[in-house]
């Protein structure tokens, strides 16, 4: 069962490796956060979250890591980030008025990349805008290169793009597909949140890709007022 107590500890778990891509100690959660726990009682609701499939231990002496299941959960309660919206909003109003439709498609991707952090693709019926690639290779877990390879290559392949539309429910919000719920082994170290995009004349698919410790959050608020404002 997961109590308050322990939903929070899971949302400064994701939040902490998210930022630091590093194992996450006890000790450390409780020096920098205001839990108003011992660390003995942390790294006992550490321990639990491990048994229950919540959290990984790399190493025997290391911290612990999120698994897909603590980024399921922690996907579940995220809200709008209103600040970072604002200055989305403002820059999309301007290109929207001012530029030419593949031109503003080309650009929607360009910032949502570069916002994000992450690589942004948005699709429509036989054509598929991509940007931010560059963004993947710069995460250790995509130092492989043969890994990295393998999972720039899916974004040309239409099975995958298809994958991808499919995830996309016919009503206005951000899904996420994280890990293993990707239908192809070389994404399953990979998340993706996905929405829709629409315009006066089609309707797309607009998206970031990422590593699994991906900033929900962050792609959560971008994505979610962009999919809304274009359907204005």
């Amino acid at each position: 069962m997961i109590t308050p107590r322990t939903a929070a500890l899971i949302r400064i778990i994701v939040d902490e490796y998210v930022s630091t891509g590093l194992p996450v100690a006890s000790k450390q959660l409780v020096e920098k956060y205001d839990l108003h726990l011992s660390s003995a009682t942390v790294r006992n609701i550490m321990a639990e979250l491990v048994e229950m499939g919540f959290l990984g231990q790399p190493h025997t002496s290391a911290g612990r890591i999120p698994l897909a299941a603590a980024y399921r959960y922690y996907v579940e309660s995220l809200v709008e980030d209103e600040v970072l919206q604002d200055e989305i909003m403002e820059r999309i109003i301007r290109e929207r008025e001012t530029q030419a439709e593949e031109d503003y498609f080309r650009e929607i991707v360009r910032r949502l990349a570069f916002f994000t952090s992450e690589a942004a693709l948005l699709i429509f019926p036989g054509k598929v805008y991509f940007s931010g690639i560059a963004n993947l290779l710069q995460y250790p877990e995509f130092s492989d290169s043969v890994k990295a390879r393998k999972v720039i290559r899916l974004l040309e392949e239409p099975e995958l793009l298809e994958h991808i539309i499919s995830q996309v429910p016919p009503r206005e919000q951000v899904v996420f597909v994280i890990g293993d719920e990707n239908a192809f082994d070389d994404m399953h170290e990979c998340s993706l949140a996905l929405t829709q995009f629409q315009t006066p004349s089609q309707q797309g698919t607009l998206g970031v890709m990422g590593p699994m410790r991906m900033n929900y959050s962050r792609a959560f608020g971008i994505l979610d007022h962009i999919s809304h404002f274009s359907r204005y």
